[in-house]
């Protein structure tokens, strides 16, 4: 099986856990489960457990994932070069990320799930330090891949200085990856800060690690 494949089935079975969770705790849920809230984090929206909005909560994971494998598997069919080099490059790219969109979803489902048994009370705060550590995660493994892609049209840093020759791909390759490498060390650490903070660091953080590369094929292999 290859690696493409084996990232597929283990983001499937990921997927499935959240359902697998719902049919558990079922019997444990009030007739009536909260399935909205405000920014402060409280309940504003409630339904009966047995609604569909429910298990399409807990198939979120999965819903997610058949529409990031359709969106992915359309871009490598139309959006760019077709070669082998370009369609391993990308597929490589994407099951990473189709890997990680999932465990987010999946965790949003699960944590939804336990809110509803009335277990433990809804935290935002928590649910952007679990996406901080699977997104950093995702671009120190990101980081390490960019500077081993070769030129072409569907991943990596592309624009038009990057794509006119390959001394200039793999110089804003190497940089870009550096700097996704940085992001992501950074976002990790972030999850410690207190409060909200953790928040907006965060988003400067991956905002920092897409500018940058940016401004610096821009700024100085442009005018090389």
């Amino acid at each position: 099986m290859s690696k493409w494949k084996t990232t597929t089935v283990i983001s499937l079975l990921i997927a499935l856990i959240p359902l697998g969770l719902y049919w558990y705790l079922y019997p444990q849920m009030p007739e009536m489960v909260p399935i909205h809230f405000d920014w402060q984090g409280r309940a504003d929206r409630f339904v009966e457990k047995s609604s569909l909005e429910v298990p399409l909560l807990a198939g979120l994971g999965l819903i997610g994932l058949a529409v990031i494998k359709v969106s992915f598997a359309l871009t490598l069919r139309f959006g760019g070069q077709q070669t082998k080099d370009n369609g391993r490059a990308a597929a490589k790219n994407a099951s990473l990320s189709v890997l990680g969109c999932t465990v987010l979803f999946a965790v949003i489902s699960v944590h939804a799930l336990i809110v509803q048994t009335g277990t433990i009370a809804f935290s935002g705060l928590v649910m952007v330090r679990i996406t901080m550590v699977i997104l950093g995660l995702l671009m120190l493994i990101t980081g390490n891949q960019m500077p081993k892609l070769r030129r072409n049209s569907l991943a990596g840093l592309r624009l038009k200085e990057t794509l006119a020759d390959d001394r200039s791909w793999f110089r804003g390759q190497r940089f870009a990856g550096r700097c996704y490498v940085a992001g992501g060390i950074l976002l990790l650490a972030g999850v410690l800060l207190p409060g909200w903070w953790a928040l907006y660091a965060g988003i400067a953080f991956f905002a920092l690690a897409n500018i940058i590369p940016v401004v610096y094929v821009k700024k100085v292999l442009n005018n090389e």
